[in-house]
């Protein structure tokens, strides 16, 4: 991803075919790190950046250029923040439907992997991300270059990634960890780009999980990308029975004052420094990008540079406990009762609620459950108040400044009615 970073930020959220281990993901994702430490900017020999954009941090769009407007790929909104630029993307051939014009979310699915792999001392597995700016790659050279997985770019928006397929298939080939990623646009469906992106690809055993690259606002409120992005995750998450991973940067994702969405393992771009700083409602890190320009044989250009957190065997580990051979929760057939004709309360059910805390149970509960899912908790809205339940109140409460019980008081209940749509 040398030439990327639309606009803002990006999340990791790589699948494909959303078949086989119910999942799917694409996609190479460029890193806009944008954090107190910025790397300076790098030449791709990439196209000139479309005029009127701007570079913050003299950084380099570390996931490719966004698509131009034109007969074949929809025009792309201005948008709000200030992130690196990015060159013209070339029409895609394949169609699309146009943009749902519903405005509910659907609610997340229950977490089937997440968080931190476990570590083992030793050295990093080492990766890199690629999309069609490294042209036609040799998998062969890069696995014998050392390089444990590789993350591809399948879509951006509605526009899909040329060189996926090939990339697809010769990770594979060559015994290199593979990973697909889709850079999320918050002026599409969110649904509707999770369906294009599942269709791409079929998750296998030892794949990572699907990444959503969230880099920029795309032209729209934190608000609308909030809701988008939920619904991209959920009907990823659906579709693969994986959690979805998120790339982006602190510098890119805490300006927009989101919620926490740490039950998402997280791919963190911040390169050129010694250790990552995270985005907010984050504490560990999955993936982490550490550079846009890293020296690999068999490719044309250089990519960007990755470590997995955890020794080649934890990856091993982990990426076999992600799709794995058990049918995740989110393959069964019980319907939960997220699935409601929204999923989300309004303003007025959840100021109705009374106090609740560990142990409480009942609608109320679930009431309680679905607007923390709104808010990307990921939880089983069962009616049931239990560690779970709890720990997502306590990381609505720190992410908003309120006292750190995992109790639904007054404040709490005011603080999360402020914040349904």
């Amino acid at each position: 991803m040398n030439a990327r970073l639309g606009t803002g930020l990006l999340a990791l959220v790589a699948l494909a075919g959303c078949n086989g281990m119910g999942g799917s993901s694409s996609g190479s994702a460029s890193t806009a790190m944008l954090s107190s430490s910025t790397p300076s900017s790098t030449t791709q020999g990439t196209p000139s950046a479309p005029s009127g954009s701007t570079t913050p941090g003299s950084t380099v769009a570390p996931f490719g250029p966004l698509p131009t407007t034109g007969t074949t790929t929809p025009p792309r909104g201005t948008t709000t923040t200030t992130t690196p630029s990015r060159p013209a993307t070339p029409p895609s051939t394949t169609t699309t439907p146009p943009p749902s014009t519903t405005t509910t979310t659907p609610s997340i699915p229950p977490t089937t992997t997440g968080g931190p792999p476990s570590v083992s001392s030793g050295a990093k597995a080492k990766g890199i991300d690629v999309s069609y700016y490294q042209g036609t790659i040799d998998w062969a050279q890069v696995a014998g270059a050392g390089i444990n997985f590789a993350i591809a770019r399948v879509s951006d928006g509605s526009f899909l990634d040329p060189q996926f397929p090939a990339n697809w298939a010769g990770m594979k080939a060559n015994g290199i960890v593979r990973g697909a990623y889709h850079f999320f646009r918050a002026s599409e469906d969110g649904v509707q780009q999770a369906t294009h992106f599942c269709a791409q690809f079929t998750l296998e055993p030892g794949d990572l999980p699907p990444v959503a690259d969230v880099e920029t606002l795309d032209g729209q409120s934190a608000s609308t990308l909030q809701t988008q992005l939920v619904a991209f995750l959920n009907e990823v998450q659906a579709k693969t029975g994986v959690t979805p991973m998120i790339y982006t940067s602190k510098g890119i994702w805490n300006p927009w004052g989101l919620p926490a969405f740490n039950n998402y393992p997280l791919w963190v771009a911040n390169w050129q420094v010694s250790s990552p700083s995270l985005p907010n409602g984050w504490s560990d890190w999955t993936i982490w990008q550490t550079t846009d320009s890293y020296s690999v044989p068999g490719m044309s250009s250089n990519p960007d540079g990755d470590e997995f957190n955890g020794t080649l065997a934890d990856l091993q580990s982990y990426v076999h406990a992600a799709p794995g051979s058990t049918p995740p929760p989110s393959t069964t057939t019980t319907t939960p009762p997220t699935t409601t004709t929204s999923g989300v309360p309004t303003a007025a059910q959840v100021n109705a609620l009374p106090t609740l805390q560990q142990g409480s149970s009942g609608q109320n509960v679930v009431t309680l459950q679905q607007a923390l899912n709104y808010l990307g908790a990921g939880l089983t809205a069962d009616g049931s108040f239990g560690p779970l339940t709890k720990q997502a109140v306590i990381n609505f409460q720190a992410a908003n400044g309120l006292t750190q019980d995992g109790i639904v008081g007054p404040m709490t209940r005011a603080a999360l009615a402020a914040q349904m749509p």
